[in-house]
């Protein structure tokens, strides 16, 4: 099953998602390095460019994307679970998502304007983080979200501010695996 983290800049699904992996013990892809591998970039050099331009731009975002739920799929192939890592915030990506074939969970991951803020000064601090998010394109990101497709059955949105958060996950991952 593929196992979505989504949401904006800052919701906190790439520190989840990597603690899902070793939970689960699976494989974790994360669109900020597929798009920077897709360039040829080192995964924790950072390009701060604007919304939508250059490499976060339509095409670019396009190409990551369907790189991103094909790798994901090749490795179901002999996996149990993979987690995707992504914002997913666009009605396009979630489309590509729901038709992909395979079957998956979408956790929309989220948290107060004031955290998110905080989460990104702090991470553009850190040396190896691989993301380029900042303030404003998480404002942006917000301005631009028109909503959901995925089906209610399989949406999940998580307050990352919670500290039963991953617990709350876990189960859920669980419930969905046992078909409750």
């Amino acid at each position: 099953m593929l196992i979505v983290l989504a949401g904006f800049s800052g919701s906190g699904k790439s520190y989840i998602a990597k603690k899902l992996s070793k939970y689960l013990n699976c494989p974790h892809l994360n669109s900020d390095k597929i798009r920077k591998d897709i360039a040829h970039i080192t995964s924790t050099k950072h390009i701060f460019e604007n919304f939508g331009e250059g490499l976060y731009s339509k095409k670019m975002t396009e190409l990551t994307y369907n790189n991103l739920i094909n790798k994901g799929k090749k490795l179901l192939e002999k996996e149990k679970n993979v987690i995707l890592d992504a914002t997913f915030s666009s009605i396009d990506m979630q489309e590509k998502l729901k038709n992909c074939g395979e079957e998956y969970i979408f956790f929309w991951c989220y948290a107060t304007d004031d955290i998110i803020k905080e989460r990104l000064n702090k991470r553009l601090k850190e040396k190896n983080n691989i993301s380029d998010a900042t303030w404003e394109i998480y404002l942006k990101q917000k301005e631009n979200f028109k909503g959901f497709v995925i089906p209610e059955d399989k949406l999940y949105k998580i307050d990352t501010s919670k500290d039963d958060c991953f617990q709350k996950i876990v189960k859920i991952i669980g419930s969905v695996e046992n078909g409750q």
